[in-house]
């Protein structure tokens, strides 16, 4: 039986309470969906009746009534508007995938699923091109992510582990020198964080840098 979307409350409700099982115990089933769905229990009966007869559910009886184990087949929830574009992006590059490839871009991240269709093609087109020619030599995730991820350094933080790995990305560990820059006494009164390039050059340039450091 090829699988379809959801198509009522109850279809959705159920698919819900059936994540990560194979079958659950129908002797609260009727009750459990009518609450979650917000339908009657005599309507989620007639639905439970009418999939049985479709194969989508097992362990129906002929009038709805779950009979022991129930399980559910066949069915899932249609994906939010933002996984449907990214699914159609991945379209357009499935054949130059691996499975383990499609597996691991199935759920990118909120960051990615964000961003404009013509940036995602961009991203998707980065990663398998840093697939095929990434080297030794350029094992720097920042400099791999600014080289084949739209020119952002920091474009691969927002990818998996799971889908670095699918995509054979090696990366150094982060052991690199890391620099502080400060302004202000060796010996200050107080000492400020500030995050803001421009905020911290404002600072550098007033009186207060006379007795207080910035970070």
């Amino acid at each position: 039986m090829s699988e379809r979307y959801a198509k009522t409350p109850v279809e959705n409700a159920l698919v819900d309470l059936f994540v990560g099982r194979a079958f659950v115990n129908g002797g609260s089933l009727i009750k459990r969906v009518a609450k979650k769905s917000g339908r009657s229990m005599i309507d989620v009966q007639g639905e439970f009746a009418a999939l049985a007869r479709e194969g989508v559910l097992s362990g129906i009886q002929m009038n709805g009534f779950p009979d022991g184990r129930v399980s559910l087949s066949g069915i899932t929830k249609r994906p939010c508007p933002s996984q449907q574009a990214w699914e159609e992006v991945l379209g357009q590059r499935i054949l130059c995938l691996t499975e383990r490839q499609k597996g691991a871009l199935r759920n990118p991240g909120k960051a990615i699923l964000a961003l404009p269709p013509d940036d995602q093609l961009r991203l998707l087109d980065g990663l398998i091109d840093c697939a095929a020619n990434q080297t030794k030599k350029s094992s720097d995730r920042y400099l791999i992510s600014a080289r084949h991820l739209l020119g952002s350094s920091k474009a691969l933080d927002h990818f998996s582990q799971e889908i670095i790995d699918a995509f054979g990305i090696e990366v150094q560990n982060d052991d690199r020198l890391l620099y502080v820059i400060t302004a202000g006494p060796s010996h200050p009164k107080s000492i400020i964080f500030i995050e803001n390039p421009s905020t911290f050059t404002a600072f550098a340039r007033s009186t207060l840098v006379g007795e207080n450091m910035a970070v």
